[in-house]
């Protein structure tokens, strides 16, 4: 017996649009890798070795712009 979840590939809607099989939900292509940022950063963190701390970021200053050109 076939369970109502074993279909999971996205289905074609009006033969444009795909659309995630359990929601219906529009699936959003992958953007593209120079379209993909993310920063991290750690202001503290312990290990058995000791506690590590650094400064606040520049980006994460108030009022600060990202010229990623």
């Amino acid at each position: 017996m076939e369970s109502k979840f074993a279909r999971t590939s996205p289905r074609r809607w009006q033969g444009t649009a795909l659309l995630l099989s359990e929601c219906y939900l529009p699936l959003h292509p992958d953007p593209k890798p120079e379209q993909l940022y993310i920063f991290l950063h750690a202001l503290r963190y312990t290990t058995s070795l000791g506690c590590f701390e650094m400064e606040m970021p520049q980006w994460s200053a108030e009022g600060w712009t990202w010229d990623h050109d």
